[in-house]
């Protein structure tokens, strides 16, 4: 598989993919994995959960996930795993358990710690995505005509670019 330039993904992982390695799988070779570093974040309530800092452990490597049968690249694809999980969640609250793959290089604690705040981003960007859902193209360009300047455009795909009035 070939890296396109300036270009990686961030997913969290939903199956415990087979490792190159003999009977090895994901998510049982990272948590074997010594802990590299604590950290604290702060999560907000949904459906799932009560708004909370949790306190989580964190573990990393490079792993090698098995090409799957259907394409003809039969070297696996090397990639970088950060597993973070819950260390002693709030009674009656399902602990984070989260396995993030990605493309970005992870070899220092400090460099899983990015990944893991970038993680955390998706939560702002959810909210911004239920927020526009609620207004049409049709009322940002009320905003956009009239005399109040906000510092960004929101695109219809979804992009937000920040506005050439603030001279950035």
């Amino acid at each position: 598989m070939q890296r396109a330039e300036k270009c990686g993904f961030l997913v969290r992982a939903a199956h415990n993919r087979s490792l190159n390695e003999e009977e090895n799988y994901l998510w049982k070779y990272v948590q074997n994995q010594p802990v590299s570093f604590e950290r604290e974040i702060s999560l907000t309530n949904n459906h799932k959960r009560k708004k909370r800092i949790a306190h989580l452990e964190v573990r990393f490597c490079q792993v090698k996930l098995r090409s799957p049968q259907r394409l003809k690249e039969t070297n696996g694809f090397k990639i970088y795993a950060v597993y973070a999980k819950e260390i002693n969640p709030l009674d009656g609250e399902e602990p984070i358990n989260w396995m993030l793959l990605t493309t970005e290089v992870i070899e220092s604690p400090e460099s899983a710690n990015t990944l893991l705040r970038w993680y955390t981003y998706r939560w702002l960007i959810e909210e911004y995505q239920k927020s526009s859902r609620a207004f049409s193209h049709r009322n940002f360009n009320f905003f956009s005509n009239s005399s109040v300047k906000s510092p960004f455009i929101i695109e219809k795909r979804g992009f937000i670019k920040r506005n050439n009035w603030m001279g950035n």
